[in-house]
């Protein structure tokens, strides 16, 4: 975190009857291209359910738009002239 997205933390509730949830993780936008970035998401404390063996956490990759190695010649590359 700090580099690439924001690091947030915080409860998901989920009311009875619903099985999914979302939230979002804030990214920091920059015009450099970087490598694909990872993060881990990861449930802890569960009350009132139970996580799955495998469904505790996941990972989470954020893939930068950026051209590389800059974006100085974008919209020559995305026209196809490179």
């Amino acid at each position: 975190a700090g580099i690439t997205y924001e690091e947030v933390s915080g409860q998901v509730a989920f009311p009875p009857g619903e099985h999914i949830q979302t939230f979002e993780v804030p990214l920091i936008v920059n015009h450099i291209w970087e490598a694909t970035q990872e993060f881990r998401l990861r449930l802890k404390e569960p009350e009132n359910c139970q996580l799955g063996q495998y469904l505790h956490s996941c990972r989470v990759k954020v893939i930068d738009d950026n051209v590389f190695p800059s974006n100085k010649y974008r919209e020559e590359v995305e026209a196809g002239k490179w």
